[in-house]
């Protein structure tokens, strides 16, 4: 049981390392899409 729950939490804190760096750069992807959307907006004008 030890070895399974320790295994539980290293898989569980992986997932959670790995979300909060795909929301830290899908956050930054999207300021990026906003300033190219600002910008093909303004070339389409």
């Amino acid at each position: 049981m030890a070895k399974n729950n320790k295994g539980t939490i290293i898989k569980f804190t992986a997932m959670t390392a790995v979300a909060a760096g795909l929301y830290l750069s899908a956050y930054k992807q999207q300021n990026i899409f906003k300033i190219i959307l600002a910008n093909k907006k303004q070339k389409t004008y």
